[in-house]
């Protein structure tokens, strides 16, 4: 479940990369809290697979440390003393258990590979101390080389994070930045020490031990202080790549099946928006999901974009419905004015929230594109109805007269918005002027059905002058 614990994982997957570093309570603090949260939603799936993942890392790097120690004696020929012989058998049972576990139980695998790592620690040490002099003295600076160097990395990653926060207009405490430099002095202090040959172990893992501590004081507070925003953050952006993917997909197939009702393939035209029709549908009940489960972390901004996005699908999915139903008594003229009126609801979605989806201008671009296709395909399909029957026009023209009352009505009521009232007349408008332009230009003009666009049109435009001037 992507909540503050979202943090979590990051920050476990990031202590885990740096194998060991930091306290080994500092990591079951952050994963058990992961774990403990992560389960208490049907997202939980995605959660859990985390920290399997990052268990098993784990896990494997213990036995590669373990399993390379072990190398160092067998080419050395070092022999375990028969009062290890028991240690030794117990840390391969411990390690043996984590990986059975693993799966299912990823924190108590993290739990026992660690308790092995602990009572490895003496067989470690006896076995570097009867390595060659010179031997030991190079395995000891490179152990401590790469642990200097794993620490830089983790506080870089620490850094990334906190100027990923910053780039997303929240505040981090200044207090943070100070004590990741603390610790980077510290670093270059140790490996200071390290080159200049006068030095002993413990005083380098000395300092280490206080980076360690600065380390997780750093961790805990990035925790408290950003876990909220960094959920809320990651939440919406989750939400948002979902409801854009879905975006193109929608737009995609309503192009596609405005191309089949052109060529006359109306069969497949109406498969292709049954199936849009379902995916949105799938859609909407996702969007319910995240709206319920941002109200309960009190993401009130969160739940209320949501709610917009959650209520133009719905708009959407009634209007792809509705074509399907034209389509299937071959009334082409109002199918394609119901999948016009999905296409201007996402375009007016994503125009009046451009400061929250990313890189829409290719999105709108597309959208105005459909459109654009879809009156091209109404005007050449008026030319056959006139031909035809001209009572098929008329009764298209009642529809969309039915549309602007029905629109005014949700205006009032305030269930739309100015904006999304502004944009709708105006589009219907446009709508109308195609029409009117079309019918101007044919041999016999059909007086009563010019009229009565007129009119509408007029209405619509004592409408737009009534309505509150745009900022």
């Amino acid at each position: 479940m992507v909540q503050v614990r979202v943090l979590g994982v990051a920050l476990l997957a990031l202590i885990v990369a740096s194998i060991l570093i930091v306290p080994s309570e500092s990591i079951l603090v952050y994963a058990s809290s992961t774990q403990q949260e992560s389960l208490e939603s049907k997202s939980s799936v995605k959660g859990h697979d985390r920290i399997v993942c990052v268990a098993k890392i784990l896990v494997e790097k213990v036995k590669d440390r373990i399993t390379g120690i072990l190398g160092l004696a067998e080419k050395y020929n070092i022999t375990i003393p028969d009062n290890m012989t028991d240690i030794l058998s117990r840390v391969k049972s411990l390690l043996a258990n984590a990986s059975r576990i693993v799966d299912k139980e990823p924190i108590q695998a993290i739990k026992l590979a660690l308790r092995a790592m602990k009572e490895f620690k003496p067989i470690a040490v006896y076995i570097i101390r009867s390595l060659p002099s010179n031997e030991r003295r190079e395995i000891v600076e490179n152990r401590l080389e790469n642990a200097i160097a794993r620490r830089e990395v983790l506080l870089r990653s620490i850094e990334e994070r906190l100027e990923w926060l910053s780039n997303k207009s929240v505040n981090t405490p200044e207090n943070l930045w100070r004590r990741i430099d603390e610790a980077k002095q510290l670093l270059t202090q140790a490996r200071e020490l390290i080159r200049s040959g006068n030095y002993s172990v413990s005083q380098v893992y000395g300092i280490l031990h206080r980076v360690d501590t600065t380390i997780t004081s750093i961790l805990r507070e990035l925790y408290s202080y950003t876990g909220k925003a960094w959920h809320r953050i990651v939440f919406m952006e989750h939400a948002y790549h979902r409801f854009l993917r879905s975006l193109v997909v929608l737009v995609r197939g309503i192009n596609v099946s405005i191309d089949l009702v052109e060529k006359g393939e109306v069969d497949k035209a109406l498969s292709i928006i049954n199936r849009l029709a379902n995916a949105t549908s799938r859609l909407i009940d996702y969007t319910s999901k995240l709206i319920a489960i941002s109200k309960n972390r009190s993401l009130e901004n969160v739940s209320s974009l949501l709610e917009e996005i959650h209520s133009t699908l719905v708009g959407v999915e009634e209007h792809l419905l509705k074509a399907g139903e034209y389509l299937r008594v071959n009334e082409t003229l109002s199918a394609l004015n119901e999948l016009d009126t999905a296409v201007n609801m996402l375009t007016t979605l994503l125009k009046e929230n451009k400061e929250v989806f990313k890189d829409i201008a290719v999105h709108l671009r597309v959208l105005a594109r459909v459109s654009e296709k879809i009156h091209r395909i109404i005007g050449k399909t008026l030319g056959k109805i006139i031909a035809e029957k001209t009572i098929d026009l008329m009764i298209f023209i009642n529809r969309i007269e039915h549309k602007l009352h029905v629109l005014k009505k949700m205006y009032e009521e305030g269930k739309i918005s100015v904006e999304e009232y502004r944009d709708s007349l105006q589009h219907i408008k446009q709508l109308l002027e195609n029409i009117k332009n079309k019918l101007e230009n044919l041999p016999k003009t059909p007086e009563k059905i010019l009229e009565k666009i007129n009119k509408l049109v007029e209405w619509i435009n004592e409408q737009l002058s009534n309505l509150p001037t745009p900022q």
